[in-house]
């Protein structure tokens, strides 16, 4: 399929030149409507930023720069013979270029350089906190990296001297967060992508963090990964959530999350994750692509080595069942747990902004059902299910551009995003940060249109399904932005109709725009009947003294006779407020359920009516049910 990006137009060509062409005020507005990102300049390779400029001699006394490494003369040291004492080796050569501290001026640190033993160039900013006790765990992370450090105990005490003493003149930032600096440079693990006053350095407690990385350019990701998405919704939507994530900085947006839900017969093969690995491919390598099965503080150290970037999440079903729905939470709310450290003082809370793309064969709700826990609206929100299942037969997949099944597409979409990545990320990036005064005001601008559009045609939609919208919204928005800057290939407006698309589908599979809390009480309630109409005792048999016995009474059943009627259920006021409201308050939902018409009310306007019944001396105030659960109400379906 060829590339759909507009021909360059001829010198001097003009709106006269347009109209006489078949241009209508229809045709500029859409030419017009995703004008706020240009396509970039080609730029040149982003590099790693420069370290900051150390002192090679800058050695504190006695410690001495030697072939083979760093050596420690200690002062007075003597043979048995009466001969100075022969420097003892502390570790293969190192540098101290520059100390560190956050951007609060806190947590202040050391950035070091050195080569591993194949001659590549390492650098890493380690915190002061690490110099002190006895350094074993700093020790470890810098042989994992390639450094040598002496196994002799006066040595190691020598090694956290010398970086202790060491105190150059260079200054930098240090920071454990991917993405924008208030500078307005964004932080990557191996670059740092615009300019800041001072070198700013990653210093995040991953020893693998993401993997961001670059091979091949825009334009071959373009015709290889970005073309063969046209046509598929939820390719389309997936590679603008990674487009999105940048954003949410800009305008102040919100954490949030989106999950490929499979279907329960081909859940396993419907092409979510190949989906989420084409995603990833915007950022970086294959390994982009992580797993949920992780404990709490590693899913929070990705998340913050993750900031301002997609955080994409395949295999839900490995997460552990009891922490499902606190994980989730977690990551929309964009802060990990407050935890004391060894001395009982509190650690500092790690924070971040992310969009994460998750995927799995079941849902939020089922994964936490089989650890007999109930997910909250709340969790639902924030990690928006959208079916994978596409409906063209092909599960995730609409269009196969040529390919005899979605097995082989899928095949090639995988092998297209393992060969070509994380150029598009690196030149949007750019791309933004060359609009960014503009940029957050037009972005809103075009969500809010996205959300007014979604959400035509439906009375009074819920806060709920407005904020999810919003999150849609601005995925949409961001893809088609990126198509404007040139980096997809997409045709105008494919990535906000794909997202329109995926906010249909997520709100039909929710069950309409009905908020989550009255959705989950109507099915609570009509369970119920369908488990203990047998505890309602028949009204007119009560007292007959064949009438069979009804374990746990819950109150009567009585048929008027009027068949339009159907049955009349009266609740007793403990068991309404215990069984049927379990988990609600029992005042709201009474409210909830007389506007949807499953409750009859009483004329004095009271949620209950009195009611005469059959072994009682005086009327009894009992909640009163018609057999039709289906309600009167709109249910927003």
């Amino acid at each position: 399929m060829p590339e759909q990006t507009p021909a360059p137009l001829p010198k001097g060509y003009d709106a006269a030149d347009a109209l006489a062409a078949g241009w209508t005020a229809a045709t500029f507005a859409a030419a017009a409507r995703w004008r706020p990102i240009e396509a970039p300049a080609p730029a040149k390779p982003t590099k790693a930023p420069a370290p900051p400029a150390g002192d090679a001699d800058g050695l504190p006394f006695p410690f001495e720069a030697r072939p083979g490494g760093i050596y420690y003369a200690k002062p007075g040291a003597k043979r048995r013979s009466g001969d100075d004492a022969p420097p003892v080796w502390i570790c293969s050569p190192l540098r101290v270029i520059a100390l560190t501290r956050d951007a609060r001026g806190d947590d202040f640190g050391r950035l070091v350089e050195f080569e591993d033993p194949d001659g590549n160039p390492r650098r890493l900013a380690i915190p002061a906190a690490d110099l002190q006790g006895s350094g074993e765990a700093l020790r470890a992370r810098l042989a994992r990296l390639g450094l040598e450090v002496s196994t002799h105990p006066e040595a190691r005490r020598a090694f956290l001297e010398l970086l202790q003493r060491w105190r150059p003149e260079a200054r930098a930032r240090s920071t454990t967060r991917t993405g924008w600096t208030d500078g307005g440079a964004f932080v990557l693990p191996d670059r740092v992508i615009g300019d800041e006053a001072e070198p700013v350095i990653l210093a995040g407690e991953l020893a693998e963090p993401p993997a961001f990385a670059v091979r091949g350019t825009v334009e071959d990701w373009r015709r290889h990964v970005g073309l063969p998405c046209i046509g598929n919704s939820r390719l389309l939507f997936c590679v603008s959530v990674a487009f999105a994530a940048p954003l949410l900085h800009l305008i102040g947006g919100e954490s949030g999350g989106f999950h490929l839900k499979g279907s329960s017969t081909d859940a396993s093969s419907s092409g979510k994750t190949t989906c989420q690995r084409v995603a990833a491919s915007v950022c970086g390598a294959p390994d982009y692509l992580q797993r949920w099965r992780t404990t709490d503080n590693a899913l929070e150290a990705t998340a913050e080595l993750s900031n301002d970037a997609p955080l994409i999440l395949d295999e839900f079903g490995q997460m552990d069942p009891k922490a499902a729905g606190e994980a989730g939470y977690m990551l929309a709310n964009g802060s990990g747990k407050a935890r004391a450290a060894r001395t009982g003082d509190a650690r500092p809370v790690k924070h971040w902004r992310v969009l994460f793309l998750s995927s799995g064969e079941i849902g939020l709700a089922e994964h936490m059902a089989s650890a007999n826990k109930r997910a909250r609206a709340g969790q639902e929100v924030r990690m928006a299910e959208i079916p994978a299942d596409a409906g063209a037969g092909y599960g995730c997949f609409e269009d196969l551009h040529g390919e005899p099944d979605g097995a082989a597409f899928a095949v090639r979409l995988t092998e297209a995003a393992a060969t070509y990545y994380g150029a598009p990320f690196i030149a949007w990036i750019e791309a933004v940060q060359a609009q960014r005064a503009r940029l957050p005001a037009r972005v809103k601008e075009l969500r809010d249109l996205f959300v007014s559009d979604a959400l035509s045609g439906i009375k009074s939609p819920p806060g709920q399904v407005r904020r999810v919208a919003a999150r849609f919204g601005l995925v949409g928005v961001a893809g088609e932005l990126a198509t404007h800057a040139g980096l997809t290939g997409w045709a105008e407006d494919a990535a906000y109709e794909a997202a329109l698309r995926c906010f249909g589908d997520w709100l039909k599979a929710r069950g309409g725009p009905i908020p989550a809390e009255e959705r989950d009480l109507l099915s609570q309630v009509r369970h119920w009947f369908e488990q203990h109409s047998n505890r309602l005792r028949w009204k007119d048999r009560a007292l007959d003294d064949h009438a069979p016995e009804v374990p746990r009474q819950a109150g009567f059943k009585h048929d008027p006779g009027d068949e339009a009627g159907g049955l009349v259920y009266y609740v007793f006021g403990e068991t309404f407020k215990r069984e049927l409201c379990e988990g609600h308050d029992y005042r709201d939902a009474a409210r909830v359920l007389v506007r949807r018409g499953l409750l009859r009310p009483g004329d004095d306007g009271r949620p209950t009516q009195k009611v005469r019944l059959p072994g009682f001396a005086n009327p009894q105030r009992v909640y009163v049910f018609g057999s039709d659960l289906g309600g009167g109400g709109d249910d927003g379906l």
